[in-house]
Parts: structure tokens; sequence; C-alpha cells
């Protein structure tokens, strides 16, 4: 087996699926985040904020705004509130992950609302420690 870890934080579900599908075949190890999600949204949802209203009204919430909140919410009701350390990585890992999400994910960090530099992924990942 690989010793090589990615880490998988990616919203869209068959994305994600391929993305994971592909690391097993070549054996890589591999984490996903929930958690990623909500730190994208905190810094996305000024991009789209019909689409992150509607999905915070239906979490409880009242706008865009308050959106991640909602969704972290409903992942500790579900007890899948982890954190980026929590699944054993440090601030040492952040920059080699923002550079390696800069070239895995180059398609979806393009089509996110708000397409962010490496610099905000790398802030990113650190709201997600």
């Amino acid at each position: 087996m690989n010793k090589t870890l990615i880490l998988v934080v990616e919203d869209d579900r068959p994305v994600q699926n391929l993305m994971i599908t592909t690391l097993k075949a070549h054996d890589y190890r591999y984490l996903t985040a929930m958690n990623g999600e909500t730190a994208i949204m905190e810094a996305s949802y000024k991009g789209d904020l019909y689409k992150f209203g509607k999905i915070s009204q239906i979490l409880g919430g009242t706008d865009a705004s308050d959106c991640a909140e909602q969704v972290k919410a409903l992942l500790t009701k579900l007890d899948m509130n982890l954190t980026l350390s929590d699944l054993g990585l440090t601030q040492e890992d952040i920059p080699w992950m923002a550079e390696n999400c800069m070239k895995v994910s180059a398609a979806s960090v393009a089509n996110n609302p708000v397409v962010f530099t490496q610099e905000e992924i790398a802030d990113i990942y650190k709201k997600a420690m």
C-alpha cells in the first residue's frame, strides 16, 4: 500500500466517490472530512446567497450567513462533526494539502461559487483543524 495520505474534501458526492475510487485503485490511503464542507461554506456563501440561504432555511436557519452553523449543528446531531485534527492531521500538513488541492481538485475549485487561491485554501484548512 502506498504510504501517501490524501485528504478528500469535496462536497460534490459523485466527484468525491470518483476521487476515492481512483485513490483506492492506486493503493493510496485517504481521509474524508465532513467539517471541510462547513469551512468551505463559511468562505463561499457570499458567492451564492440564494443557494446557501435555501440550505440554511431547510435546516432551520434564516439566511446564507448562518448556513455553515446550521450544517455544523446537523453534523453534531449526527455525531459526524470531526475536525481535521481529529483525523490526525496537523498544521504542518496544511501547506502540502493546499498545494495538492490546487492540483487534484482544480475543477472543483474553479466551480465553487467563490474561486479560492492556494493561500485561501490553506486558511480554510486551518479553520477545519
